[in-house]
């Protein structure tokens, strides 16, 4: 290992002194400052030569405020803060302090932040050893979110000829609402056809199909796939509550058997894959039975919100056996990109 990469790693862990509050913000402009220069030096030099652990993108430069080096240690601290109460938490049903966790989670990662600090907290030696684990929990608690407000929603009351008001009760409904017209816009902004539409990973509340068979006209089918019978029973109670069987149906399976064939576009959740290879691999398994010209919509995700969803990028899209066509990274509230891609 190099100088740079030892003290790459050294500067990169700083922020382990945050949590006992020591923390000489001279010193640490002092060293940033240091590996900025050496780091300048070893741009004469073949970087290929360099077995560094990590690699930033795109460095800060000399005239980066020392305020925003110290910002990018706290929000370092502050994940690893979050991560270590949810790893102690009992139980992941909706509560206060569930609840105030993840808000609080949600609210750093979609901030939009200087390209720099983002590639600095990703590749913080601490923050990359909790990644994965800290996904898993999201992951549970978003499980156990959508089954209470799926049973949540299928006892309310209301009028069912304006079903988007029976379903706006749900917390997270505006965030479900923006990202399906997102996707939507853009499938329609590339001419798709969206006769019949096959969603992955439907889970207990699915609340993406509904809307998107509730906004689009031109969708005639929307085929739910998940593996978890639990997911399935509960996301058929609020589909008959809704009296939506003839558009929306449920399958229970293994997701890599079902025949693609006759899908139009195939939306894949964020969920699907734990990292960028497994989502690769489940799309060359669904391109061996797609019709060509098919379109795939994948969600993925972009700066800190790849703390809460694996990411894959437009390039390892094409190396299934797709073309991409779009790749959209949302700035607003919205948590997932999107990534539309044709079946050659």
């Amino acid at each position: 290992m190099t100088f740079v990469s030892l003290f790459t790693l050294y500067l990169l862990d700083l922020e382990q002194h945050l949590s006992t509050h020591i923390f000489n913000s001279s010193l640490l402009v002092y060293l940033f400052m240091t590996y900025t220069l050496i780091s300048d030096k070893m741009d004469h030099c073949n970087w290929s030569q360099c077995s560094s652990s990590i690699t930033i993108k795109r460095k800060p430069t000399m005239e980066t405020d020392p305020r925003s080096i110290q910002e990018a240690l706290v929000l370092v601290e502050r994940v690893n803060s979050i991560y270590q109460q949810l790893s102690d938490a009992s139980s992941f049903c909706p509560s206060e302090n569930i609840n105030a966790l993840f808000k609080k989670l949600v609210q750093i990662c979609i901030i939009t932040y200087e390209t720099w600090l983002v590639d600095f907290v990703l590749e913080c030696p601490s923050l990359q050893t909790i990644m994965e684990p800290l996904r898993a929990l999201c992951s549970v608690a978003e499980y156990h979110l959508e089954v209470f407000w799926c049973r949540k929603l299928v006892h309310m009351q209301g009028n069912l000829n304006n079903k988007r008001q029976i379903l706006s009760h749900f917390v997270y409904y505006d965030n479900y609402y923006q990202l399906a017209c997102l996707e939507l816009n853009t499938l329609q902004g590339l001419e798709a056809n969206m006769d019949r539409i096959v969603f992955v990973g439907c889970g207990p509340l699915p609340l993406s199909s509904i809307l998107m068979a509730l906004q689009c006209r031109k969708i005639q089918k929307i085929d739910n796939i998940d593996k978890d019978v639990d997911a399935i029973v509960a996301a058929r109670q609020l589909t008959q509550k809704l009296e939506m069987e003839n558009q929306l149906e449920y399958h229970e399976m293994d997701a890599t058997a079902y025949d693609y064939r006759h899908a139009d576009i195939v939306v894949l959740a964020a969920l699907v894959g734990e990292n960028p290879q497994e989502k690769m691999s489940f799309l060359k398994c669904i391109a061996s039975s797609m019709k060509p010209g098919a379109l795939v919509l994948v969600r993925s995700a972009h700066s800190l919100r790849k703390i809460l969803y694996s990411s894959i990028s437009p390039y390892q899209v094409n190396q299934c056996g797709f073309q991409t066509l779009a790749n959209v990274d949302p700035y607003n509230d919205v948590v997932n990109s999107i990534i539309v891609a044709r079946r050659y």
